[in-house]
């Protein structure tokens, strides 16, 4: 569970990264050697998708052995919050650097070079730290460096193929320009498309559809993917039909292209036309095509079309996912993970703090609610008016706090909301008061009051009743409650006020009622006063 929560925040920094900056940019500035190098940098990333979609086709099921393997032996791991602060900071200063270079007008120095490549490296570095203790990495890599080396190879081969059919083929540049028009032209009312030039967008974004954007690039790698899976696993798989998988994954990738092409025309007219241009494209598109090739070897493995017998691993699977169902540390963090990986996600493709993407949050945080919905047994809903009166506490003390904007600014619409139409901003409305009154408030409560603040008054956090909760673990899980809301007063206050509703009873859904009606009462006065800024 650790290596995967660890392992999820890496690819998040990864995409988030990956859709801000666009290494060819540099190309454009000319300057030393190493700027025509450092052009050819986004390569890196599609490469190294490229190698963990080949290494989990290839060998998954071992590497998952490994890692559990590795998870239950009776070794010190370190401190995790120490190197999860050294990655932050690493990411940031990464992504400082990364702006000076590729988007700077003078040429970068040696130096400057050298520490971006340094604090590159230290950001998955502080995360492998933080997954696996120094004692027994040594012992994973020797138990899957053969098999991460051929991933490598295989990775890199899937990338050159793909390159390599981008480059020589455009047969499908006819067709992928149509099928990426039929589709926009059911989204966007200003669609376009001049056939001569391959062009095909908005009036306020459009794209030309290179040999490289035909779709022979995904499907080169598709068919390199599928031969080293076909090969792999050829004593298991049911021939001719799973040569059927080859047209069923060069169609699907094709089809998917397309929707790339209509997504980053979308990016480019309604969100923003930097990031369209930037590394949104192949990004998304490595990992997309790596999606499909993974989700045809899954369909596959338990397909008796496709496989002689029923998986042998079904049942050692189920039992890890019932596993992770049941791991109390993941059903109380993960929603709270959720709002803010969604969160991050959002800022990555907003040119303002108005969170457009909203709904995603909430929807992120039900399908987390609901899958570790077993586990949430001590939320016992019953009725306490201490708990209401504490919720309402908080709303005066937050108003009393905070500090409102004057003038026009105060009740002036958010620019994204108003261009929305009707409908649109009806929807995002609903969608922002029913996370702000049920998903946001259960999150955090399971997070802050019911994980963290017992986790610091006790090793077996889970054992240990709300109404023991020290003063220690209420005070700091309420410090971090408010720093998370930049907010440190306030937000510590209303903190406290949670968990002493929490205590009062031991019962977590005290908390989350209070919770609750804060926001419930914060919802209805930005709505009837026009008071935004407290929703940015």
């Amino acid at each position: 569970m650790r290596c995967c929560l660890l392992g999820s925040l890496l690819v998040l920094e990864g995409i988030v990264l990956g859709i801000r900056f666009d290494a060819t940019l540099i190309s454009q500035v000319g300057g030393p050697w190493w700027n025509g190098l450092l052009a050819y940098a986004g390569v890196v990333p599609q490469l190294v998708i490229a190698t963990a979609t080949a290494a989990a086709l290839i060998g998954g099921q071992r590497l998952l052995t490994e890692l559990r393997r590795a998870s239950g032996t009776p070794h010190q791991f370190r401190s995790t919050w120490p190197l999860l602060v050294g990655n932050f900071a690493a990411l940031v200063a990464f992504a400082l650097l990364t702006r000076a270079i590729f988007e700077g007008s003078a040429s970068a120095s040696a130096a400057m070079v050298v520490a971006w490549a340094l604090t590159g490296l230290a950001v998955p570095a502080f995360l492998a730290a933080a997954a696996l203790p120094a004692s027994i990495t040594p012992i994973v890599l020797r138990a899957t460096g053969q098999l991460l080396l051929l991933a490598a190879v295989v990775g890199a081969a899937a990338w050159g193929a793909g390159t390599l059919t981008a480059a020589l083929w455009e047969p499908l540049r006819d067709a992928t320009l149509t099928g990426v028009n039929a589709l926009l032209s059911m989204i966007a009312a200003d669609a376009l498309i001049k056939p001569a030039g391959f062009v095909v967008g908005t009036e306020r974004f459009w794209v030309t559809i290179a040999p490289e954007c035909s779709g022979y690039q995904g499907i080169g790698m598709i068919w390199v993917f599928l031969g080293v899976f076909l090969w792999t696993f050829r004593d298991t798989l049911r021939f001719p039909h799973a040569l059927l998988l080859i047209p069923v994954a060069t169609a699907a990738v094709w089809l998917a292209n397309i929707a790339r092409i209509t997504a980053l025309v979308v990016v480019g007219s309604s969100l923003s036309p930097a990031i369209a241009r930037g590394g949104f494209h192949s990004y998304v598109g490595s990992l997309l095509f790596s999606a499909i090739a993974l989700s045809l070897a899954w369909a596959c493995h338990r397909s008796s079309f496709f496989h002689k017998k029923e998986p042998c691993v079904e049942t050692r699977e189920h039992k890890v996912r019932v596993a992770l169902r049941d791991d109390p540390t993941a059903a109380y963090l993960l929603p709270l993970l959720a709002i803010m990986a969604t969160a991050l996600l959002a800022g990555s493709v907003s040119t303002s703090n108005f969170d457009l993407l909203y709904p995603l949050r909430f929807c992120a945080v039900v399908g987390c609610l609901w899958v570790f919905r077993r586990a949430y047994r001590e939320l016992r809903w019953t009725w306490s008016w201490h708990a209401v009166a504490g919720g309402v506490a908080v709303f005066a003390l937050w108003l009393a706090l905070e500090p409102l904007p004057v003038g026009a600014q105060a009740t002036a619409l958010p620019a994204p909301l108003g261009e929305l139409p009707t409908g649109l901003a009806f929807a995002w409305l609903a969608f922002r008061v029913l996370g702000t009154t049920l998903t946001v408030p259960v999150a955090e409560e399971l997070a802050f009051r019911g994980y963290l603040s017992r986790r610091l008054s006790s090793v077996d956090f889970q054992s240990l009743p709300l109404r023991r909760i020290t003063w220690i673990g209420l005070v700091v899980s309420s410090l971090l409650f408010g720093a998370m809301h930049q907010r440190l007063l306030a937000g510590t206050l209303a903190g406290i006020v949670y968990g002493l509703a929490a205590r009062r009873r031991g019962e977590l859904s005290d908390a989350v009622l209070a919770h609750a009606t804060t926001n419930a009462l914060l919802a209805a006065y930005v709505l009837s006063t026009g008071s935004w800024g407290l929703w940015i």
